[in-house]
């Protein structure tokens, strides 16, 4: 029984020492003895290195080529219309023509808010080195403002595609779907704080 807690003591203090230290990586034990919640990628980005971040990268870039793409020509509101029309018939369902253009309306302006806060989500979660809390502030109001700034560049993008039109309303959506996503780390960092409690 001795032996065992020596072997505790000593585990111990390594955590503190590896605390004391000022990479990022060894300071990991000490954040969770304190019960800090790390970013929910950190833990494998941290195992993984460059090649991890890496791929982080690969994918939100990729996220942000197709929402580019999709504002092609090819997936104005006709494709929509015509994907909403196939949907309804798979159901054989039949709507009224006004009932039908609200659903689509609503239909589209649902795409934009999902589009956009996976957008926003990915930006949050590229791996950070600075910080091991799962709940930024600075950080979520950066990821909305970048989901914003490119919400816009991709409405400029659509004022030279036919078939297209830029729209700030459709900006506002956006910026408001990359803001709602936000709400997924700061309840999830909210509940563990709860469940710690």
């Amino acid at each position: 029984m001795q032996k065992h807690h020596a072997t505790d003591v000593t585990f111990s203090e390594t955590l503190s020492d590896t605390s004391r230290s000022g990479d990022p990586r060894t300071a990991l034990p000490r954040d969770l003895c304190r019960g800090v919640t790390a970013t929910p990628f950190q833990h494998i980005g941290s195992g993984l290195g460059k090649p991890f971040s890496a791929l982080c990268w690969s994918v939100t870039l990729a996220w942000a080529v197709l929402i580019f793409y999709l504002s092609s020509q090819t997936y104005g509101p006709g494709f929509s219309r015509g994907l909403l029309v196939w949907a309804l018939q798979v159901f054989h369902l039949r709507l009224a023509s006004y009932t039908f253009n609200v659903l689509h309306a609503g239909f589209r302006t649902l795409a934009h808010l999902i589009e956009y806060g996976i957008f926003a989500l990915l930006l949050y979660c590229l791996p950070d080195e600075k910080s091991a809390s799962l709940w930024q502030p600075q950080r979520a109001l950066f990821c909305i403002f970048v989901a914003a700034g490119y919400s816009l560049t991709d409405e400029f993008h659509q004022f030279f595609v036919p078939g297209r039109h830029a729209s700030l309303l459709d900006c506002g959506l956006d910026t408001v779907g990359a803001a709602l996503a936000m709400l997924v780390p700061y309840m999830s960092a909210a509940l563990t704080r709860k469940r710690r409690d």
